[in-house]
């Protein structure tokens, strides 16, 4: 995938002499390739354009999940918008890395990108990633303030809980401003404790077993 992070190539502004040039880097590199320069290169026009071509890739419905993670990698906002709107994002659209785009983003503190995958309206906003946690604990437990807004206005579980039975509030209680914002929008704080003291005795059983 490195070899995309950057794209030094120039298109021609005129429409038949792009056209031209997209025709034969998809002869040479096919198209789902060529998608991914242009997207790393952030060129919008471009990617409109192979967006309304035939893409094969053997990931099927999910063959945006490279172009997406280049376009938030390189911070095209418009393209990465662009790809959004593509009737190829499922809504489980994936990331490079096999876990949901949604709370990928919510983790890594992209907060343009959890914006922008919930404004989609075709992403869960409680879509767990392949561990079990929802984009709302981990955008908790990273004090990702702005994520956590977004996912509660979009109808995310306030009182969902991760693998390890955590809640958002349990995430969000080691100094994160976030706590406050979870507890304005009506967290359920005797649920969060009980869980809370599930989870320290859950540790303590796994400890005693070693």
């Amino acid at each position: 995938m490195s070899a995309y992070t950057r794209s030094d190539y120039e298109y021609p502004e005129d429409v038949s002499k792009m056209s031209a040039m997209l025709d034969r880097f998809i002869r040479s590199n096919g198209s789902w390739e060529t998608l991914c320069m242009a997207v790393a290169g952030g060129h919008k026009s471009v990617v409109k354009s192979l967006l309304n071509t035939p893409i094969a890739h053997p990931d099927g419905e999910n063959f945006l999940r490279a172009p997406l993670w280049l376009a938030k990698q390189n911070a095209h906002e418009e393209v990465f918008k662009l790809l959004l709107s593509s009737a190829g994002v499922a809504s489980n659209v994936k990331d490079t890395d096999g876990q949901m785009e949604l709370p990928q983003s919510a983790s890594n503190c992209n907060e343009l990108a959890v914006k922008l995958l919930l404004d989609t309206g075709k992403i869960d906003p409680d879509v767990e990633d392949t561990n079990g946690s929802p984009p709302l604990v981990l955008a908790a437990r990273a004090g990702n303030e702005a994520a956590v807004h977004w996912l509660l206005e979009k109808g995310a579980n306030v009182d969902c809980i991760d693998e390890d039975g955590n809640t958002p509030w349990i995430a969000a209680f080691q100094g994160h401003k976030t706590v406050l914002v979870l507890v304005e929008k009506g967290a359920n704080l005797e649920s969060a404790v009980i869980n809370c003291v599930a989870s320290v005795a859950r540790y303590v059983v796994n400890q005693s077993a070693y």
